[in-house]
């Protein structure tokens, strides 16, 4: 039966689609025939314009070369107005003039000069008399002209007076000498020019004839331009203001272009009539075939009606079948979401098991595991695994960056394009999330292979297909190979190390577990050293913390640091920065906590490697600077500290170097110098000048050889006791253990 319906609908609907569709098809093919002949015409009309413009520029130019040679030209002068008894070398001055003429023009066929004082003409070839001459005629009736010389039609041109053969040209008359009204003719072959006409059209698409003013065809016969027109059923006219000839052309007659073109309004009614006769057709078969469903629902109703009360219609309601629609809706919209919450639960029941395999804590034999995974169609039978951990860098800017829904695409493109690697690859996987930025893997390896080298390779594709194909990148880890679903919790260990000296190591990349014993790991309290001295620089203004910052990093990046380690470091860096900033006045140590401070442990909180937290905390540190160095600038007194800085760093050999010589020295009191000090720098006088002095006793130490009581002098101190007792207050070491250390 439902065969034979298929049937019935095909029959009764097919027809009906062919003729709608081959009407609609005509209705198009008429509509883009009318339209390509639109278009024709306009591209006829551009094709004359261009064949006008073509004649007109070749004509021009002959035009403006004769009048410039008959303007300027000595030859020229010299032939119409001859000295006395000079004829003859006027006469050959004539001739080398059209020889040249002729060079310059290549479409002229001949040319001729004519001297009205005594009636001689000068051709290419010869020299004669009007009377003798074959174009005598021509002459003549441009002697009597009143009107202005213009291209002549075509004319036949002979050169002897009485020869039957003649060639077909077309003429311009130029004087040569206006007083003796002496005459420069030059003859454009017709058959030339005809040719570089028919070579810009097509001769099977398009027509062309031109005529002149008066209406007499142009290098066409008569006969020819009647063939022409009518072979055009609407020709385009197109008039040359230079010339006064008329281009007529257009598009050839006949074919079933021009049919359709002619009939377009017969062929529009055909195929709208079959379009309406195709409408009704639908229209009767679609009543023909509602009857069969109408008895079926008349039968459903019947039925509503009869179970009414078991149905719990409303007795009021005479819409039974809309109860009985609606209850079926009802039923498939609750197993949907039956089916829907099952699936959720299946989801995450996957992640709690994904998880328990990764936690050491949880305590299962090798049976109870695969118990607990068969529910979950997850088969994990082999002898070997190894976790790896895929990881989005810069999570912080993944989420400011994305909405919760692409975020949410963007992890399932991830997870998926992961599935189909390691499925082309031939080897199983199950992945879970088990972090927001965290991706976790459990590879299967091959029984007898224990090498994770294909583990390493689909990881290093699917970190390259990310960055190629999204706008995030990741950072897998992967932790070493373990025998049985027991020991996967020590392979998620090892890959969660890994990860965490992505610090070191960098973002964007695969890390596997044996890389972290290729590096040396970082002794963090070489560090602190470093911090304070960076400290006091940024406190003091001292431009030079940006290049021990710069060092201290470069010292991290040498060395291996996981995140934490590097997270307390840097809480230390600023708790170091906090303590010198509050040493200056309140109005820097407000910027400092309101603006700086909190930037400064946002970076921290949010950096992943050593290169971005650095970048960070140089720019905040710097912006910071900036704007407490102009506040220095503002305060009336940062002039007199910074001279007496540098007086400081210039004297500080000088043993009585003191607050009182120092206001000798610049007729400020000694009191208002300890202030200011205190103020601008955060610092007492006294620790400032020992600072200094010790910084250049270490440079010594290191860099020379001199004596312990020579350097202390030279620092300033006179007494090498007082010398090693400040030393060893300010640096933690005697200058010798210092000297040693630093040659070891």
């Amino acid at each position: 039966m439902s065969r034979r319906w298929t049937k019935r609908l095909l029959l009764s609907y097919l027809p009906v689609f062919f003729i709608i569709s081959s009407s609609l098809m005509l209705i198009t093919y008429v509509f883009l025939s009318e339209m390509s002949r639109k278009s024709a015409m306009k591209s006829n009309d551009a094709l004359l314009r261009n064949v006008m413009q073509s004649v007109d520029a070749a004509l021009s130019s002959i035009d403006n070369i004769m009048l410039n040679d008959v303007m300027f030209n000595e030859r020229a002068a010299t032939f119409f107005s001859p000295e006395p008894g000079q004829h003859e070398s006027a006469n050959l001055n004539g001739a080398r003039f059209l020889t040249d003429l002729q060079k310059k023009l290549p479409m002229v066929d001949s040319a001729y000069l004519y001297r009205a004082t005594d009636g001689t003409v000068m051709t290419n070839a010869r020299l004669t008399t009007l009377e003798q001459f074959g174009d005598q005629t021509f002459i003549q009736s441009h002697l009597t002209s009143l009107n202005a010389f213009r291209w002549t039609p075509v004319r036949t041109y002979t050169e002897t007076a009485g020869s039957g053969n003649g060639t077909a040209v077309i003429s311009l008359v130029r004087y040569g000498d206006i007083l003796t009204k002496g005459l420069l003719v030059v003859n454009v072959n017709a058959a030339k020019l005809q040719q570089m006409i028919d070579s810009m059209y097509d001769h099977n698409i398009n027509v062309l004839s031109l005529v002149d003013s008066y209406g007499n065809p142009l290098l066409l016969s008569g006969a020819e331009n009647e063939a022409a027109r009518d072979q055009v059923q609407k020709p385009n006219i197109v008039k040359s203001a230079y010339t006064g000839w008329e281009f007529r052309g257009g598009i050839r007659n006949g074919g079933l272009f021009e049919i359709m073109s002619s009939t377009f309004s017969v062929w529009l009614a055909v195929g709208v009539g079959f379009i309406a006769f195709g409408v009704i057709w639908v229209i009767i078969i679609t009543m023909r075939h509602a009857k069969p469903l109408q008895r079926i629902t008349n039968q459903l109703l019947d039925y509503s009606r009869q179970k009414s009360s078991a149905l719990r219609i409303d007795k009021g309601t005479d819409d039974e079948f809309f109860f009985i629609s609606s209850a079926i809706d009802d039923l498939l919209e609750t197993s949907g979401q039956l089916q829907e919450q099952n699936q959720i639960n299946l989801v995450y029941r996957k992640q709690v098991v994904f998880k328990e395999l990764l936690d050491e804590s949880a305590s299962k034999s090798y049976e109870e595991w695969c118990a607990e995974l068969e529910p979950l169609y997850i088969r994990l039978h082999d002898e070997a695994y190894v976790v790896a951990i895929a990881e989005i860098d810069q999570y912080a800017d993944f989420c400011r960056k994305h909405i919760a829904r692409d975020q949410f695409l963007l992890k399932h493109v991830l997870r998926n394009v992961l599935h189909e690697m390691a499925e082309s690859a031939g080897s199983a996987l199950w992945t879970e999330w088990i972090a927001p930025h965290q991706l976790g893997m459990i590879v299967p390896l091959e029984p007898g292979i224990r090498d994770p080298k294909r583990v390493t390779e689909l990881c290093r594709k699917i970190r390259q297909w990310v960055e190629q194909n999204l706008n995030y990148r990741i950072t897998v880890s992967i932790g070493p190979v373990q025998p049985g679903l027991e020991s996967l919790s020590a392979s998620y260990k090892g890959a969660w190390a890994a990860l965490q000296y992505k610090t070191s190591f960098g973002d964007n990349r695969v890390i596997e577990y044996g890389e972290i014993g290729a590096k040396p790991h970082s002794e963090l309290f070489k560090h602190l050293q470093h911090m304070r001295s960076i400290g006091e620089a940024y406190r003091m203004g001292d431009r030079t913390w940006a290049d021990q910052l710069k060092a201290m990093f470069q010292t991290l990046r040498d060395q291996l640091c996981s995140k934490d380690d590097l997270r307390n470091l840097m809480q230390y860096f600023l708790h170091q920065l906090d303590k010198e900033m509050s040493e200056l006045p309140v109005d820097y140590y407000v910027l400092w906590t309101k603006q700086t401070a909190p930037m400064l442990q946002q970076a921290i909180e949010e950096h992943e490697t050593i290169d971005h937290l650095h970048g960070s905390l140089y720019s905040l540190l710097l912006r910071s600077f900036e704007e407490m160095g102009q506040m220095r600038e503002n305060r009336s007194h940062h002039q007199i500290i910074q001279q007496v800085k540098s007086y400081i760093e210039e004297h500080y050999s000088n043993p009585n170097l003191s607050l009182t010589h120092l206001s000798d020295e610049f007729g400020i009191s000694p009191t208002y110098i300890s202030k200011l000090f205190k103020e601008e720098l955060g610092e007492k006088f006294i620790d400032y000048v020992t600072k200094v002095r010790m910084n250049r006793a270490k440079e010594l130490l290191t860099q020379t050889n001199e004596t312990i009581q020579n350097i202390a002098a030279t620092v300033g101190y006179p007494y090498t006791l007082t010398f090693i007792r400040g030393f060893k207050k300010m640096i933690g070491t005697t200058p010798g253990s210092f000297r040693k250390h630093e040659s070891s």
